[in-house]
């Protein structure tokens, strides 16, 4: 199983977004046909998907642990305790 707060710590710092004050990036799994499951970067960033891959390899991240694909969205979706709304954001991840 794959820690996706971890992966997102990586993109966190991969993306250059450490002092952002809302939420640019979550990271979740959706079904896939092939492999089972695949991770998702929901993002509201403009974001290179081979250039991301690239880094995060770089950065000594397994294959596994990089986003296959990735969701641009106008904002995260968070609670109202600030924390990111995780039921929302997989929906997000299926479209």
């Amino acid at each position: 199983m794959v820690p996706h707060a971890l992966v997102e710590d990586f993109i966190t710092k991969a993306l250059k977004q450490e002092e952002s004050e809302v939420p640019t990036i979550a990271v979740t799994s959706r079904e896939s046909s092939s492999k089972g499951e695949e991770l998702v970067l929901v993002t509201t960033l403009d974001v290179d998907a081979s250039e991301l891959r690239k880094t995060l390899s770089d950065m000594g991240l397994s294959n596994l642990w990089i986003p296959k694909v990735i969701v641009k969205v106008a904002e995260i979706p968070t609670l109202a305790s600030g924390k990111l709304s995780l039921g929302e954001i997989k929906k997000l991840a299926k479209k």
